[in-house]
């Protein structure tokens, strides 16, 4: 079942992370792509120090993280750590891995606030 489908779940997800703010230098765009049956991709991006949360593909996405919709479960619910996906092969991670390490802290600040719902 999508998820993205649902403007509600649209809607909840832009309202949580627009609470969110950051230093003005950080620009950055997270896609996140669900992979078999019931694929859905979003992406999150920030700009300016506004964050802001759409679905479907970025044009240009600094970070492609990809995997199933049962990681993503699992990760989201704390039974399994992102790592621990990376290490097993389970999520996938693209694009500009730099910048996600000299990000990380404030790529936690959205996971944290987008983890309640997603």
């Amino acid at each position: 079942m999508s998820n993205i489908d649902s403007a509600q779940w649209i809607t909840q997800h832009q309202q949580r992370v627009a609470e969110l703010e950051f230093t003005p230098d950080l620009t950055l765009t997270i896609e996140h792509r669900i992979t078999g049956d019931d694929e859905d991709t979003w992406h999150v991006e920030i700009d300016a120090g506004q964050v802001t949360f759409r679905a479907g593909p970025h044009p240009n996405p600094t970070l492609i993280l990809t995997g199933s919709r049962s990681t993503t479960d699992a990760i989201r619910s704390g039974k399994q750590s992102a790592q621990r996906a990376f290490l097993d092969g389970e999520l996938k991670v693209g694009g500009n891995i730099a910048r996600l390490l000299d990000s990380h802290i404030q790529l936690e600040r959205v996971a944290e606030t987008l983890a309640a719902t997603i």
